[in-house]
This record gives C-alpha cells, structure tokens and sequence, in this order.
C-alpha cells in the first residue's frame, strides 16, 4: 500500500474516531472501506491520471467525468464527493506548485466537512 493511501486511511480515522487517538490496524483497516474517504482517495487519482495526460488538472467535473466515463467506479466516486460538497481547484500544474509543496496545497476542500484533498494525494482534516 502507497504511503499516501496509509496516510490518507489514517487521517480518515482520525475524523471518525476522535483525533485524540492514535489509530489501531483494525481503525485502519475499517477506513478502507469508508466510502466517502474512498472516493475522495480514487478522485485525487482521477485528477493526477488527467494531469499526466495532459499536463495540467481537468478544466470542470465534467472534464474528470468525461476523463472517467469508462470506469463505473471511478464515476460513483466523483459523484460521492460532488454530493457531499467537495470543490475542486481546476487547472492546476503539479509543475507550477512544484512537487515538493504539493502536500501543503489544497486541491479541494468539502463545503460540509473539514476534509481537504491535497496535490499530493492525501487527505487531511
């Protein structure tokens, strides 16, 4: 599993559990199948698939859809997180921000939740 994944599921804890505990393998293991932090994981993968394709992120949602249409699960993740209030930053270039400061930029953050998809992948609250 990809550092990013391990840190993204344990952040996911954090929110569901309390952040006041450190989180255990089986908090681990049950955040992986969180749907909302599932979808938010496969839709930051979405948007880094896009941006290698074309060197730089998707212009809209319909873009990522478009970018998408061939994989039902991808489709059901991008509509999970556009329902639960997510805004995306469009047109981003990894190579603008710099790849190092990529973990530090919000690429999108939930209207309903403090949830945030960082440039590199992971996901913070």
């Amino acid at each position: 599993m990809k550092l990013g994944t391990i840190l993204s599921l344990a952040l996911g804890f954090a929110v569901l559990f309390g952040c006041d505990r450190v989180p255990t393998e089986e908090m681990l293991e049950e955040a992986r199948y969180d749907p909302e932090v599932r979808a938010l994981n496969r839709v930051g993968k979405l948007y880094e698939g896009f941006h290698d394709s074309h060197t730089e992120g998707p212009a809209s949602w319909e873009e990522l859809v478009r970018f998408s249409e061939d994989d039902e699960g991808s489709l059901e993740a991008i509509q999970l997180v556009r329902d639960n209030g997510f805004d995306l930053k469009w047109r981003v270039k990894i190579r603008e921000v710099g790849k190092k400061n990529a973990r530090d930029f919000v690429l999108g953050k939930s209207r309903r939740s403090q949830a945030k998809l960082m440039l590199d992948g992971t996901i913070k609250f």
